[in-house]
């Protein structure tokens, strides 16, 4: 499963890059000097991380409203793999009925009808405008920071923890994510704790580990949770009565036999 991470996020570190790499063939002459090889563009890529001094930036934030910043990582590195997301005005919409809603800044912040408007209550939270969060990687986590706070005080924590505990956030990191189906809210959150509990020390990120001692139980709440929710919607897929299929016609102009 680590490997198939890593391999994942190589693969977009590259496709990020390469896209930048690009020049446009009508404004540049038909000889070009190669573009840069996969090396040059995971060391220009771990350059930049190592510039932006994230984890500097995480701890600001966090300690600014009382949340653990591993939580904080975790959601955003789940979310966005620690790239502050920004759109052209032209493409802050969603492109199509089928894809997946914009997400906004290194939190990944949301503003729609399907996962929410994260956005804009985040901005709220802090004072600020949605362009500040859109464009500003510190107000971004600011106000991620703030909305996990208020998530976190206004609803329960899960049975077998307690306030206080990282794992005790498992709800609020569900709920942070939008997503309306809870099995599926919570399964994202499970991402999040197994990137906290793995931590990431490649191309120039910095996420440092931590324990986790109650993780299984969190788990086994998540898998608890799956199996009810796809026993519910078979149930009422069951109720649904059958599809008739409809009956067809002879052709026309087609003679009996």
């Amino acid at each position: 499963m680590r490997l198939i991470r890593l391999a994942i996020i190589l693969c977009g570190v590259l496709t990020r890059l390469s896209l930048v790499a690009q020049v446009d063939p009508e404004l540049t002459p038909k000889i070009e000097e190669p573009e840069p090889n996969r090396e040059e563009l995971i060391k220009e890529y771990t350059r930049k991380m190592r510039a932006a001094n994230f984890p500097a930036l995480f701890n600001k934030a966090a300690n600014e409203f009382k949340v653990p910043v591993s939580v904080l990582m975790g959601i955003s590195f789940e979310q966005t793999r620690w790239e502050h997301l920004t759109w052209p005005p032209e493409d802050r919409t969603t492109p199509c009925a089928s894809c997946q809603p914009l997400r906004y800044g290194i939190m990944g912040l949301h503003d729609d009808d399907y996962l929410g408007h994260s956005l804009l209550d985040a901005a709220k939270l802090i004072g600020a405008t949605p362009e500040d969060l859109k464009t500003n990687v510190l107000q971004n986590m600011r106000g991620g920071a703030a909305l996990l706070r208020k998530i976190y005080k206004e609803n329960t924590v899960p049975g077998w923890s307690k306030r206080g505990e990282l794992e005790s956030w498992f709800y609020a990191v569900g709920n942070f994510s939008g997503l309306p189906d809870r099995d599926i809210a919570l399964h994202s959150a499970w991402n999040v704790y197994d990137w906290m509990e793995e931590g990431y020390h490649l191309y120039g990120i910095e996420f440092d580990a931590v324990p986790l001692p109650k993780i299984e139980a969190l788990r086994t709440e998540a898998r608890k949770v799956a199996v009810e929710a796809q026993q519910a919607r078979l149930k009422e897929e069951a109720k649904q009565p059958p599809v008739k299929e409809p009956k067809l016609g002879p052709l026309e102009g087609v003679a009996k036999p």
